[in-house]
């Protein structure tokens, strides 16, 4: 009889232990807001300029796209210069990859992207550059999401590339894909 209810007890305690792991998950990690990459301090450029930017959502690596042109005193500059300039960029040790062509006399860059361990946004990776509100308006639980943004660093949007999307709009830019 003792060693049914030493059994028993011993069962009970398992299993009230794996039950109670589970109500006592570990929370989320999320930036602090005045450190948020998006609602935090963006005083340096590209931040403020009528540009954007592809941004990985894992690592916050990130290529300004040219599109506008900017003097050294943040004044963008108005005037045709005839210029189209080659771009490629690597982020991180196996992050994504662009290469294309910038033309900002006529306000259009063409890229490639390549997503490398992109392909995916990790919410836990995007937690320590974002703050709660920020993470869940780009990457809401649930949403599968390539590990990809594009960023308006006029407004700090970040509209997340979605597979089944082949195009959209983020302010005054149009992008297909």
């Amino acid at each position: 009889m003792k060693r049914k209810l030493s059994i028993f007890l011993l069962m009970v305690c398992f299993l009230s232990s794996c039950t109670m792991r589970e109500e006592f998950r570990e929370p989320a990690v999320y930036t602090p807001v005045e450190n948020c990459f998006l609602c935090g301090k963006r005083e340096k450029e590209p931040w403020g300029q009528d540009n954007v930017g592809i941004v990985s959502l894992n690592t916050f690596d990130m290529m300004a796209i040219g599109i506008n042109r900017y003097d050294g005193e943040g004044k963008q500059i108005e005037k045709p210069l005839g210029i189209a300039a080659a771009k490629s960029f690597r982020g991180g040790e196996g992050g994504f990859q662009v290469s294309g062509l910038e033309d900002p006399d006529r306000g259009y860059a063409m890229l490639t992207v390549t997503l490398g361990e992109d392909k995916r946004a990790d919410r836990k990776k995007a937690a320590a550059f974002l703050c709660e509100a920020c993470l869940e308006r780009i990457v809401p639980e649930g949403r599968e999401a390539v590990g990809l943004g594009v960023v308006n660093f006029a407004t700090g949007e970040i509209r997340c590339l979605e597979k089944e999307i082949t195009g959209f709009s983020l302010g005054g830019y149009l992008y297909s894909l």
